[in-house]
């Protein structure tokens, strides 16, 4: 998954590189400034959180893992998977054809960390890095300040019509999209979105939304 995005940096690059353009502050002082972006991370390559209190019935041991709290991160925790591995499966289950929560009500997690690094640990880390090389190239390469660096997770578990019914998502999506114009006044009209290729496609069919 990092070597598929890794290969997406190049061109990036180059459309920030020409997005660097000279603006005019109140102050009449000229800036160079680099368009924002805004990340839509791919299937299962971020972060979900517990919502709710819930407790398993079973597993290996009698009191390892055995509650689920409000926070706790459910995709993905190794240790969790290995010690409640049935309870573990039923928190992420969704009912068919509804879509509804089953056992937990579980939610994306929201920022940079949440498609980072899915499992952060000194083992687990490494191993389950997503956008996190990406995100510090960007940073790095052209400067970005973190309004400049947006993320826009989602449970990916839905479809896209469930994720509007019930989350609301592209309108959230579409106000975080106006907010950075917003911010990024010179570029009121151009922000670079960085998304998967599955992504893109039920994007359209969303695009009355943006």
């Amino acid at each position: 998954m990092q070597t598929t995005l890794l290969t997406l940096l190049p061109l990036l690059l180059g459309t920030l590189a020409l997005s660097s353009a000279t603006d005019w502050t109140p102050k009449a002082s000229q800036i160079e400034r680099t368009r924002p972006v805004l990340l839509i991370p791919g299937f299962a390559s971020s972060q979900l959180q517990s919502w709710s209190q819930y407790r398993c019935e079973s597993g290996f041991s009698s009191k390892l893992y055995r509650e689920i709290k409000f926070g706790d991160r459910l995709w993905v925790d190794l240790a969790r998977v290995l010690a409640q591995t049935e309870c573990w499966i039923r928190c992420l289950k969704l009912e068919l054809p509804t879509q509804d929560e089953l056992e937990c009500k579980l939610r994306a997690v929201q920022g940079l960390e949440a498609i980072s690094e899915l499992d952060p640990g000194v083992v687990t880390g490494p191993l389950s890095t997503v956008w996190r090389s990406l995100i510090h190239d960007l940073v790095d390469h052209f400067e970005l300040d973190p309004d400049q660096l947006i993320v826009a997770t989602y449970d990916w578990r839905l479809p896209p019509s469930k994720l509007q019914d019930r989350d609301k998502y592209f309108y959230a999506l579409k106000k975080k999209s106006i907010d950075v114009g917003w911010m990024e006044r010179g570029w009121r009209d151009g922000r670079v979105w960085l998304m998967s290729s599955m992504q893109s496609s039920w994007m359209a069919t969303k695009a009355d939304w943006l």
